[in-house]
């Protein structure tokens, strides 16, 4: 599987950083939950894992919250490829505005 890695800087607390994080896989799990099968997460600290399965296909991912940054690392299905320029640019995207200082979460 394809494995890429997104790096977001911010500058909240990593409290701050880890609880947005986690409320943003919340709303993507429950807007998607038809699509997404067996949801896994677990969190030690400001560290995160998660999986999931998409049309029969498992898909990995982690987080990393640190004081100045997010590091997404997701392993894509192999089919995916032609598309990782294009989901990591969304993710991109998404992370930055989750983790801007402004207060409202950013548009799936």
């Amino acid at each position: 599987m394809p494995i890429f890695s997104v790096r977001v800087m911010h500058q909240l607390p990593p409290a701050e950083a880890s609880r947005r994080v986690r409320t943003l896989l919340v709303r993507v799990s429950a807007e998607f939950a038809e699509e997404l099968g067996n949801y896994r997460e677990k969190w030690e600290g400001n560290s995160g894992k998660f999986n999931f399965v998409i049309y029969g296909l498992i898909v990995l991912g982690s987080f990393q919250i640190s004081d100045k940054e997010v590091v997404l690392e997701l392993n894509l299905p192999a089919f995916a490829r032609p598309f990782k320029g294009m989901v990591e640019k969304t993710v991109s995207r998404l992370l930055e505005g989750l983790l801007s200082s402004a207060s409202s979460p950013p548009n799936l």
